[in-house]
């Protein structure tokens, strides 16, 4: 069994492995081209790759800043493992083992003093481990003395036969009565709609919204709430990855938060999306709280994944 680093010829060969090993998140050749090789921070030394007799048995993929991340910047002590896999036919012969060791050991050449598994911004797979769908990682994670952190929720609904409920319809009609709008994203809120989210989300939040712009898809996934004093005070979002169904990032301006502006712009999106005949929507990870608001809009919980982390040694 040999390790080494990962060439551009084994695309194919490699989107083969990872659909044998990573089950629950397949892949297509497209998407890996887009999401790894194009990825800005692309760097083939952290794409390793086993081989037994001249075949990939088994992969790892890290990712450590070489460009800075809106106000994130480098995050210089940071990197992320993005994928793991090994053929099952494979497994229990060390070669995960083996993988997660190289590239531990290149991430901290690369000076990381702290590795994350998934949630790499903006192009990750999977916002944590599943150690549902994948046993076999959680005790290799412990075995590698990485820790357990938090937990998050990815819920999906049917959307078929959707209809906004009585009681949101009520608060909406409420919200316009005092000169609130609920609108589809319109060019003419571009700029009030950058400073809405840049002083109230994350630099990932931001670097979504401003993407589906960029890309003129903004009037398509993205709702507003307007104030009377004509700012955006509210949004809801879909179309990450240019998946129509991925619903997410959303949110309310703090001080208008408790007027359920965050139920009516959900609701509004829901409908709007099933009057086109799309029928699923679902989002990768939430917080409990978070869950509890979504089950109050009928969505159920699809799968759980946790955040595992691990401080390298100096």
């Amino acid at each position: 069994m040999q390790i080494r680093e990962f060439r551009e010829r084994n695309t194919k060969e490699l989107v083969w492995v990872w659909n044998q090993t990573l089950t629950k998140d397949l892949i297509c050749e497209k998407n890996f081209k887009r999401k790894v090789l194009d990825d800005e921070n692309m760097d083939k030394k952290l794409m390793l790759v086993a081989e037994a007799n001249q075949k990939i048995v088994g992969f790892i993929l890290a990712v450590k800043r070489k460009v800075p991340y809106l106000q994130r910047g480098l995050e210089p002590d940071v990197a992320w493992i993005t994928a793991l896999g090994v053929l099952p036919a494979y497994r229990g012969m060390g070669i995960a083992d083996t993988l997660l060791t190289e590239m531990e050991i290149r991430l901290s050449d690369y000076g990381a003093k702290k590795i994350v598994l998934g949630n790499y911004t903006p192009n990750y797979f999977m916002p944590g481990v599943d150690i549902v769908n994948y046993p076999c990682a959680e005790f290799l994670l412990e075995k590698h003395d990485y820790m357990r952190r938090e937990r998050g929720l990815s819920m999906y609904r049917n959307l078929f036969g959707y209809e906004i409920p009585k009681h949101i319809e009520e608060k909406q009609y409420k919200a316009e009565g005092n000169h609130y709008q609920f609108i589809k994203y319109k060019s003419i809120y571009e700029n009030k709609f950058m400073k809405f989210m840049e002083n109230n989300f994350s630099a990932d939040w931001f670097y979504f919204a401003k993407k589906l712009i960029e890309e003129e898809k903004a009037e398509a996934y993205i709702w507003l709430c307007i104030s009377p004093e004509d700012q955006v005070v509210g949004y809801a979002q879909r179309g990450i990855d240019d998946n129509r169904t991925r619903f997410g990032p959303f949110g309310v301006e703090e001080k208008y938060r408790d007027q359920s502006i965050g139920s009516i712009l959900i609701a509004n999106m829901m409908f709007d999306m099933a009057s086109q005949g799309i029928y699923l929507i679902y989002f990768m990870t939430t917080d409990e709280p978070g869950a509890r608001f979504y089950t109050k809009h009928g969505f159920l919980s699809l799968r759980e994944f946790f955040q595992y982390r691990k401080e390298l040694e100096s």
